[in-house]
């Protein structure tokens, strides 16, 4: 077939194809079905609310059509299987999955050891598998079927919450956690709406009794009347010290009133902190002029020191008197001190 290429318009009979046998309806697609074949109508097909077709073809067909791509099926529950699905229809933007009708509103779906959303915690119920106690209660257990992830969290009294050591899974023990340790060193206090952090690492003790100590000698001072002692880490039975629970900055204070012993005086006296035995810090120090003697001298110590987990720290005194007796701690204890409280952590 030929045709002149300066004419405007070309018949459908000269391009080999037969006119359609009625005219077209508003909004049909007119297409060719078939090699040689004439013109068909794919006519309009107007869907109702929510539905949406579209022209496509699918899979094995050789002529497009109206397709629904959007339907006001609800879609199906969460199940605990995947599935990458078969329909060819698209979900809504704002299409909401329906709950499992066996779980109450305020239920939850925790994960298990294999990964699936099987284990429901219920209120009131104990959950079982994956957790211990009750859904009633705040605390977790800290096995959870052989796999410790943290200990309990425990809400104590007075509206002041502590929160215990957290390990964390798969961080190696001995990396440093910045803010891991000062969680377990501090309390949650909340008052009027107001949340503080207080440290629960400070202990404060004194003494009701006269203590002598030895003449000359730098002598441990044993507070044994404790005022507060929040962690359980002063000693005041035994070695009357206090044993730095963590790493970190501490402050430390003590006093002490010296008296002379009976028929006797004072010419000179020191307080000193310990550290793991040794001198860490030096009080003040009353060094009288010759002939000068006193029946009581008053000591201070106070300073800001790093300690390690696991440093022990003292407090002691020396008097030296004049003809040599033993001096003695005053008793009073508006006289005497011991008092370390954790500051921050390194």
């Amino acid at each position: 077939m030929s045709y002149d290429t300066n004419r405007t318009n070309v018949s459908l009979s000269q391009l080999g194809i037969r006119a359609p046998n009625t005219a077209p309806a508003v909004g049909s697609i007119i297409y060719v079905p078939t090699a040689g074949g004439g013109w068909e109508e794919l006519a309009i097909s107007v869907p109702a609310a929510n539905v949406r077709n579209a022209l496509g073809i699918d899979n094995g067909e050789t002529a497009p059509s109206w397709k629904t791509t959007l339907d006001a099926t609800t879609p199906a529950a969460v199940d605990a299987a995947g599935s990458p699905g078969t329909s060819l229809i698209y979900s809504h933007r704002d299409h909401v999955h329906p709950q499992d009708a066996a779980l109450s509103a305020i239920d939850f779906l925790v994960g298990t050891a294999t990964g699936e959303l099987s284990a429901e915690i219920v209120v009131g119920t104990a959950p079982g598998g994956e957790l211990g106690g009750t859904w009633a209660s705040p605390t977790v257990d800290a096995t959870h079927s052989g796999s410790a992830h943290h200990n309990a969290i425990t809400i104590g009294a007075d509206g002041e919450h502590s929160l215990s050591t957290q390990v964390l899974s798969g961080v190696d023990a001995t990396t440093s956690q910045k803010g891991h340790a000062s969680f377990s060193s501090v309390w949650f206090a909340v008052a009027s709406g107001v949340i503080t952090l207080q440290s629960k690492y400070k202990a404060r003790a004194t003494r009701n009794t006269d203590q002598t100590i030895t003449n000359s000698t730098a002598t441990l001072i044993q507070f044994a009347t404790e005022d507060y002692d929040l962690n359980g880490n002063y000693d005041n039975v035994t070695n009357f010290d206090y044993t730095a629970p963590i790493t970190g900055y501490y402050e430390v204070s003590g006093n002490v009133s010296i008296n002379a012993p009976a028929a006797d005086s004072l010419k000179t006296a020191i307080i000193y902190i310990y550290v793991n035995g040794s001198v860490k810090t030096r009080g003040n120090q009353f060094n009288l002029n010759t002939g000068a003697t006193s029946d009581v001298l008053a000591l201070v110590v106070h300073d800001l020191i790093k300690l390690t987990a696991n440093d022990t720290v003292t407090i002691r005194a020396a008097g030296i008197t004049t003809l040599g007796g033993n001096p003695k701690v005053n008793g009073d204890v508006a006289l005497n001190h011991f008092s370390i409280h954790l500051l921050s952590v390194d």
